[in-house]
């Protein structure tokens, strides 16, 4: 996931968009969100970095060997 300046801001109208779906979905609980709903879009994005550094390191895998170096086999009639 790219961390720029559009897909925060995809993410925060994305966020709005789910904030009034509930809003209008659920009437009883009107007051708590429209209470809830800074508090809840602040923490939108340190939420945002946790879940993204911890998706980069996912990707890294232990078994990944493409990095070793492989010795070459030489003829010991080749040597000076």
């Amino acid at each position: 996931m790219t961390c720029d300046k559009a897909t925060l801001l995809r993410l925060g109208i994305g966020a709005a968009v789910l904030l009034g779906a509930a809003y209008v979905l659920f009437p009883a609980f009107q007051a708590w969100i429209v209470a809830a709903a800074p508090v809840l879009l602040l923490l939108l994005c340190p939420l945002m970095m946790f879940f993204g550094m911890r998706g980069m390191h996912s990707n890294t895998s232990a078994t990944d060997d493409t990095q070793k170096v492989k010795p070459i086999k030489r003829n010991p009639s080749d040597e000076p």
